[in-house]
């Protein structure tokens, strides 16, 4: 849900959020500033979908290789790629996460190729309901789990990695 009675979604093809009405019918889409990589090596590549491998070889999420398995799929991975770095990079989604406020502002968090697998850093991208973008930076070791218009909620993960409720103010409403 993306405000109070409509559906959002993100249209890689079109690079548009595209909104449907509880009745079906489509609303007006609203277009995304492009975000892809322009390339990425092998290595990269194996680097982001490691993750989704390691499941794969290890039977379950969460089932983690030890060191000398996870270097050994990596290079599998890496040597088994074809293409070249655009067509690689084509590969992969630019956004790896889509949330909404209750009052319908959209946040996308995009691919972080440094942050490892499929996931994002600390860079989202906020949209509001009328298009406007704009990219905001969350507090470092901070997963962000809930949007309002003012705050993001979520944990922070302190030195030792332990996790706390934790809120972030938003410097613009």
């Amino acid at each position: 849900m993306c405000g109070g009675d409509h559906v959002r979604v993100f249209d890689q093809a079109r690079n548009q959020l595209r909104g449907f009405d509880r009745f079906g019918a489509e609303i007006e889409p609203i277009q995304v500033p492009r975000e892809r990589l322009a390339e990425v090596t092998p290595r990269e590549f194996a680097g982001a979908v490691f993750p989704l491998r390691q499941a794969e070889v290890t039977g379950g999420v969460g089932s983690r290789l030890g060191r000398e398995d996870s270097v050994r799929l990596i290079n599998q991975i890496a040597q088994a790629v074809s293409g070249d770095p655009a067509q690689l990079a084509a590969y992969l989604p630019p956004f790896v996460d889509f949330r909404c406020s209750e009052t319908g502002t959209m946040w996308l968090r995009p691919l972080d190729m440094e942050a490892g697998g499929l996931s994002g850093g600390r860079a989202w991208l906020r949209i509001s309901t009328a298009g406007v973008s704009r990219l905001v930076i969350l507090p470092e070791r901070f997963d962000a789990l809930r949007f309002t218009e003012d705050r993001v909620w979520g944990v922070q993960r302190d030195e030792l990695d332990i996790a706390g409720i934790a809120w972030a103010a938003l410097p613009f409403g």
